[in-house]
């Protein structure tokens, strides 16, 4: 490990000859440096999510740095990770791109990121599913509890789905199910 905290994975575990593989480092999550003109804004409840997320699951998803560590993407799982005191995180580096790429990546990383729609009743119900089917470790997410919209309505089980199952106890750290009224995207509600 080298005085920034990098530590590479071996040639035999990196990706393959492919010039469009990369190999994962693994860094601490200070020494990759915030990109300063980044234009996405994480508020603190998605990153306490995303922060459990990764507690429950894993960092299997690396951010990725130009040749002088900073971010090009991966900005909220960063602070996720130093909210998680995280000593190594998954780290890619792209010194083969120039200063001009990596903005381009930047920006249409984050351009990709708001194209995105949301088939609310095909998300509703596979969360429906998941609960139902126990949810593993679903109570970091979920309060089952209140599976209704912020419209007051009652989520629905559609034909040919799976019933979940009776509610257990609600989690007193779990938050509850909201829909954005603008765009319809299922989100959890964290309490303060």
């Amino acid at each position: 490990m080298s005085k920034i905290g990098v530590q590479q994975e071996s040639s035999d575990q990196a990706f393959g000859q492919d010039p469009m593989t990369f190999p994962v480092k693994y860094m601490s999550p200070t020494a990759v440096l915030p990109y300063f003109r980044n234009a996405k804004k994480h508020d603190r409840r998605q990153i306490t999510l995303l922060a459990k997320a990764i507690r429950t699951s894993g960092f299997d998803q690396p951010i990725v740095v130009d040749k002088d560590l900073v971010i090009i993407k991966g900005h909220a799982r960063r602070l996720a990770a130093l909210e998680l005191k995280m000593d190594l995180v998954p780290v890619v580096v792209r010194d083969d791109l120039s200063p001009e790429e990596c903005v381009a990546s930047r920006i249409a990383d984050n351009q990709v990121a708001t194209m995105t729609s949301v088939d609310k009743a095909m998300e509703q119900q596979e969360i429906l599913d998941y609960v139902g089917a126990g949810g593993h470790d679903a109570a970091i997410f979920f309060d089952f509890m209140d599976t209704s919209n912020s419209y007051g309505k009652q989520a629905k089980v559609l034909p040919g789905a799976a019933t979940p199952a009776p509610a257990p106890k609600p989690n007193p750290v779990a938050g509850n199910l909201e829909t954005c009224p603008k765009c319809g995207h299922t989100f959890m509600e964290i309490p303060k």
